[in-house]
């Protein structure tokens, strides 16, 4: 099927392994990143990510997004949806 770009908006949290290989076993043009930005101190991975998706080549951007409010996430995927 040809289409113009296949472009992934993934919620990154503590995992890499379901963003990297899906995007590259579906060969994603392009793959958002919608980072949850909070004051707690833990580990976020998605400059882990971000480096292993430029090893494949696959263009990125990280884009805030507070996953847990089921309105924001909505609005910002319909936000990116228009853009793409």
């Amino acid at each position: 099927m040809d289409v113009a770009e296949r472009v992934h908006l993934m919620p990154v949290g503590y995992e890499n392994d379901r963003i990297v290989l899906t995007a590259e076993q579906l060969r994603a043009d392009r793959v958002v990143l919608l980072r949850y930005a909070d004051e707690t101190a833990h580990p976020s991975y998605a400059e882990t990510v971000g480096e292993r998706l430029d090893e494949r080549g696959i263009d990125h951007e990280t884009v805030p997004c507070d996953i847990f409010d089921f309105y924001d996430s909505i609005g910002t995927v319909a936000e990116l949806a228009t853009r793409f």
